[in-house]
């Protein structure tokens, strides 16, 4: 097990906390609700990310404008969809 950290702007929840508590990530946090997870692959647009776990689940946060959070499939969403 491992954590995975994000940083930067979350103007839209891409660094998976809702933008009421956090607008920006100024310094490395780890994502609490992936602790329990074994993460194999992390992808990142530039508004949203996604991990594949070693099960086969992809989890996924951030903008969804476009679906490209999969909010529209069979997928556990970690934070708002904006």
């Amino acid at each position: 097990y491992g954590l995975v950290w994000v940083f930067g702007i979350n103007d839209v929840g891409q660094c998976c906390f809702p933008i009421i508590e956090k607008k920006e990530c100024s310094i490395p946090i780890p994502i609490q609700e992936l602790k329990k997870f074994v993460i194999s692959q992390i992808e990142t647009g530039k508004k949203h990310a996604m991990v594949l776990t070693d099960t086969g689940i992809v989890l996924s946060w951030g903008n969804n404008q476009c679906g490209q959070v999969l909010y529209l499939f069979d997928t556990l969403m970690l934070s708002y969809i904006y």
